[in-house]
């Protein structure tokens, strides 16, 4: 298991170790990125709001479907409802679309990213 260290720094530190990418921490090397807590609704699977606030219908993490959850899903395709979304509102634009193949809870997930990056770019670091 990779170790998890969060820690708070002041800018012009998180500027440091951002632009460092890796720190070593006795026999660690651990990996140096923003740490950000998005918001994501277990039932529709969007971000931005909890399951009580959600009045959208339910969908499968693991196909997008709409019809069942992940617990009854028997699809071998993987799509990500998330980059789904994503991908149609951005229809008709010159942005290009997500690649949507994989799981709602990817690490890796496009959106996920977009999501993340969006909310970095709202934090005020200072003198960033």
């Amino acid at each position: 298991m990779v170790p998890l260290l969060v820690i708070e720094a002041d800018p012009e530190i998180r500027k440091l170790l951002i632009n460092e990418k890796h720190i070593n921490l006795e026999w660690n090397r651990l990996k140096c990125a923003d740490f950000v807590s998005i918001t994501r609704c277990t039932s529709c699977l969007a971000f931005g709001h909890f399951t009580r606030n959600c009045n959208a219908a339910n969908h499968c993490s693991h196909c997008a479907s709409d019809e069942h959850t992940h617990k009854s899903c028997n699809s071998q395709i993987k799509e990500c409802i998330n980059c789904e979304r994503f991908n149609t509102k951005i229809k008709n634009t010159n942005i290009k679309p997500l690649d949507s193949n994989h799981d709602c809870f990817n690490k890796s997930c496009p959106s996920l990213a977009f999501v993340k990056n969006k909310i970095i770019e709202k934090i005020d670091y200072g003198s960033n």
